[in-house]
């Protein structure tokens, strides 16, 4: 009797178990989510009356060309296409740290990629295919040299080694990661870049990917094009998980709308990135920068846990109602945003 009243214990706590593991996972992507966040307050630092509007046309500087923005001790890195790095702190109070334009050390034709890691400034130059490295006043240190060709993204490890990635079959045996020194030799390379090769094939462009470094043991690796993104274990130099925004009706809204624009317009293949960036908070959740009509709503970024699972929706408020060009993380409640659409430029909590 008492092996059957075990055995029956045994089984009850396997289906709740069961149905605890499917509650967590779930993704509801119909519904609202307890998981769900709203964007509050904002001050607009490219309002018309702003020290830091002020500032831009002094310097000749458009927000067109803002690529990327890193976050180092709650103040902002706005890197521009120009070759500008500017400084903006929590009040609007802009300052210029770099100015540099060429081929020279320090200098850049197409910086698009800033990352803050290890106490110091990485900025990679897409035309020139190097890495130039700065301290936190914008003294430059050094320039590292790829040889590797054109380089989307890259990510600093915690031994200041480099990770490229590397999107063509044909470079390094097929491998997805390359790993260089600070001198710019090659001394590792790991994954195989085949899973990369569809999203290729939906596109005539030369599509977007984004690298993050996550918790200090992980590669994140995420495509612009079909919102997909890879989780890499660094140590094992495998692939963990993936995980995707194709699901809701954001999803399905922006596929409709990319089906009229590919039967109205001559630009071939799939165009339109959906995904504008990613970035993650200090608690393990991961934010992609995406989002559409939802329910009445607008949402503006979409987040997932560590294992890749959905965790809720990001939704705008009346000043933010595009997913950002850029987002950079500061705690788990601040973010800085940049919307091309909305013409913001924000420090905003949610």
């Amino acid at each position: 009797m008492k092996k059957i009243s075990y055995l029956i214990y045994f089984l009850i706590t396997i289906i709740l178990f069961c149905q605890c593991q499917t509650t967590e996972y779930r993704e509801p992507v119909n519904t609202f989510h307890q998981g769900d966040r709203v964007i509050k307050g904002s001050v607009n630092f490219l309002a018309d009356t702003t020290q830091f509007t002020s500032f831009l046309i002094e310097n000749s500087l458009s927000t067109r060309d803002l690529d990327d923005i890193a976050v180092d001790d709650k103040s902002a890195l706005l890197l521009f296409s120009s070759g500008h790095l500017v400084r903006l702190n929590n009040n609007g109070s802009p300052k210029m740290l770099i100015d540099a334009q060429g081929r020279g050390p320090g200098e850049f034709l197409f910086p698009n990629v800033i990352k803050v890691r290890n106490g110091k400034i990485f900025i990679l130059d897409f035309e020139q295919s190097k890495i130039a490295k700065f301290d936190l006043l914008g003294n430059h240190l050094s320039d590292i040299r790829l040889r590797l060709g054109l380089a989307n993204d890259f990510e600093i490890l915690p031994d200041s080694s480099i990770v490229i990635l590397n999107d063509v079959p044909q470079r390094y045996e097929g491998n997805l990661f390359i790993v260089f020194n600070q001198n710019g030799k090659k001394i590792d390379a790991f994954g195989n870049n085949k899973i990369l090769q569809p999203i290729l094939n939906k596109t005539d462009h030369i599509p977007f990917f984004s690298m993050n470094l996550f918790q200090s043991k992980n590669i994140i690796l995420t495509s612009g094009l079909t919102g997909k993104s890879f989780l890499f274990s660094l140590r094992k130099k495998e692939k963990l998980s993936e995980f995707s925004i194709q699901q809701g009706p954001e999803w399905e809204k922006m596929q409709e709308d990319e089906k009229i624009m590919q039967k109205t317009s001559n630009l071939g293949k799939s165009f339109t990135e959906k995904v504008r960036d990613i970035n993650y908070l200090q608690n393990g959740t991961i934010i992609k920068s995406w989002g559409g009509p939802f329910k009445g709503k607008k949402t503006v970024g979409m987040m997932f846990n560590k294992r890749g699972h959905f965790a809720g929706r990001i939704f705008g408020n009346t000043w933010l109602q595009h997913p950002p060009n850029s987002l950079a993380v500061e705690n788990d409640s601040t973010i800085w945003v940049y919307s091309q659409g909305d013409e913001l430029l924000s420090r905003v909590t949610f």
